[in-house]
């Protein structure tokens, strides 16, 4: 069921098969958000779904649940940026803006079914949509044959699901014996990962919008080594030529960017210590928890989006303010080095 969010535009849709890990993303962004706080004085973030934004401490950084969708549904989170106190000038007005992101989940045999699927329409009026490509659902086994050579600490003959023990729709609680190789569920072979993700593309080409925004995020790379990879190369090798070739394909369409995100995250600044437990399908260290890079496909889409409101002179903007104005006070969103 659909959460609705009054006065604020569905920009975002988030799209992923069922256990790919939308749901840790989003907690991982509250709780990114909430480092970013304690850095940035100037404004302040907030995360939360909106029967939550009329509670104290809205945006929560607590360890996401590993609990797998059983069914199709919207969950609706509103993100805000809002002006400090201290700080409350033209620039800094101009520049908070609140989002809402539609996170349309869904079980993975009902993306196979292709563009009509009332699963997928949803997503069709999105001006954004963030896509989610999770290599623990992948099989390798079945993808002995690919061009693209495979990292040292993935084991083709027993595919991705030996780095990250047993599914991660798995519940929390009591630890399970980890599952390897074809044993795990939710797992897709990459030409049914790669038929997903062009449903999603061809709807979307169907319903063109100008200026439309695709981020793809491949999750969970603190299990997978790849460490100053390029993204693309890392879809390539994970998820197949073909997926690789299927994107790239449709960057003339509408502009695609390429993320690679860490909900755990890492316990050291080298990141080579993931901060994630096979046994539990949870984290090694809550108290110690630092997202990666989670923040940036967000911020890269809200940045377009504002951009575009403010080029647009919407929302609560001053009429009498030039475009170029406008544009030019803009604070943009803050950076980390990765």
């Amino acid at each position: 069921m659909a959460t609705e969010t009054p006065n604020v535009p569905r920009e975002i849709a988030f799209w992923g098969p069922s256990s790919s890990g939308k749901t840790w993303l989003m907690q991982s962004l509250a709780r990114s958000l909430y480092r970013i706080n304690q850095d940035d004085a100037e404004f302040e973030y907030v995360l939360a779904q909106p029967e939550a934004l009329a509670q104290a401490g809205a945006l929560t950084s607590q360890a996401p649940q590993n609990r797998a969708t059983a069914d199709a549904y919207d969950k609706v989170w509103l993100f805000q940026r809002k002006v400090s106190p201290e700080h409350d000038t033209p620039a800094h007005r101009l520049s908070a803006h609140s989002h809402s992101i539609v996170v349309r989940d869904a079980p993975g045999e009902l993306l196979l079914q292709g563009t009509n699927s009332a699963v997928m329409v949803p997503l069709r009026d999105a001006q954004c949509v963030i896509a989610v490509l999770d290599p623990s659902l992948i099989d390798t086994i079945d993808t002995a044959s690919a061009s693209a050579p495979q990292p040292e600490r993935a084991n083709p003959t027993q595919g991705l699901a030996a780095l990250f023990g047993a599914s991660a729709a798995t519940p929390a609680g009591p630890a399970p014996t980890p599952t390897l190789g074809l044993g795990a569920a939710f797992q897709y072979t990459q030409a049914q990962y790669t038929q997903m993700v062009s449903n999603l593309l061809l709807l979307l080409s169907g319903a063109p919008r100008p200026e439309r925004h695709l981020a793809v995020c491949v999750t969970k790379v603190d299990q997978l080594n790849v460490q100053g990879r390029d993204p693309w190369q890392v879809i390539e090798i994970y998820f197949g030529a073909e997926m690789h070739r299927l994107l790239k394909s449709y960057a003339s369409k509408m502009h695609i960017e390429v993320f690679c995100v860490s909900a755990a995250g890492y316990l050291d600044a080298y990141r080579q210590q993931p901060n994630y437990d096979p046994g539990t399908h949870g984290l090694l260290s809550p108290e110690r928890w630092q997202p990666f890079a989670v923040e940036t496909p967000f911020f890269w889409l809200f940045r377009y989006l504002e951009r575009r409101r403010l080029a647009l002179g919407g929302g609560r903007i001053p009429l009498w303010y030039f475009k170029q104005d406008r544009l030019e006070r803009y604070i943009d969103y803050p950076t980390r080095q990765y």
